[in-house]
């Protein structure tokens, strides 16, 4: 369902378009048929279309790139590409699916600045605690802007885009994979592997209040390890 490695560049832009340079075009390129090669695009422009979801772009599909010279990628590319690029459904889906809740989930770390999310996204992920952290109510459109609106404006086009980098990394790691690699100095943004559908793992997505009595169950039958990894992430909630 999932590449079993993405390779993505990531962009936030209050504009029309989002620029991208010829390298970091050709960070995302790749031959490995194991590899998934993306664009992600989140805008906040005024069109109600596109502003606060996230886009997508194969890297080896559309960017059309001359020289060394930077280009412009209008948001009418990026939606056409979800017609022609069917074989990025999968993880529009999961996108559209987690982006709101992961948002809200961690809203008030990012609006505390980078440090303390990061913190926090790392703990979650270590502890498998995504599932139990996310809201369980459906989240309205009007809130979710305001939460990207939010974010601009207590940081800024600039630090913002850095924050949503973060979140839509690890958002994509809560898809079952292993590793989350960002990358503040190089190119590309972020790199995911180990997807945890190659060793017949699998997530269940439940309330803190089933999990608690989860963990009751496990300790009163003495599954210690299940019992520890439940209360771990339960911390995270």
């Amino acid at each position: 369902m999932f590449p079993k490695i993405l390779k993505v560049e990531v962009k936030f832009t209050t504009k029309q378009a989002v620029g991208v340079a010829a390298r970091e075009v050709g960070s995302i390129r790749t031959s490995d048929p194991d590899t998934q090669g993306i664009l992600a695009a989140l805008f906040l422009c005024g069109d109600r279309d596109v502003d606060g979801r996230w886009l997508l772009l194969d890297g080896n599909e559309g960017i059309r790139v001359t020289g060394s010279e930077a280009i412009d990628v209008r948001k009418q590319e990026f939606l056409s590409a979800v017609h022609t690029q069917s074989h990025l459904a999968p993880l529009r889906r999961h996108a559209e699916r987690y982006w709101p809740p992961f948002l809200q989930a961690f809203y008030d770390e990012a609006m505390a600045g980078h440090e303390r999310l990061k913190t926090a996204l790392e703990s979650c992920y270590a502890a498998q605690g995504f599932a139990a952290r996310l809201p369980r109510d459906e989240i309205l459109e009007i809130d979710h802007l305001d939460a990207v609106r939010g974010l601009v404006d207590m940081h800024g086009e600039s630090v913002a885009g850095n924050l949503f980098q973060d979140i839509f990394a690890y958002m994509l790691g809560h898809a079952g994979y292993r590793k989350v690699f960002l990358n503040p100095v190089g190119i590309p943004d972020v790199e995911l592997s180990g997807l945890e559908a190659s060793d017949g793992r699998i997530r269940l997505d439940l309330t803190p209040e089933q999990a608690t009595r989860l963990l009751r169950q496990c300790e009163a039958t003495g599954e210690t390890e299940l019992a520890r990894q439940i209360e771990n992430a339960l911390k995270c909630t």
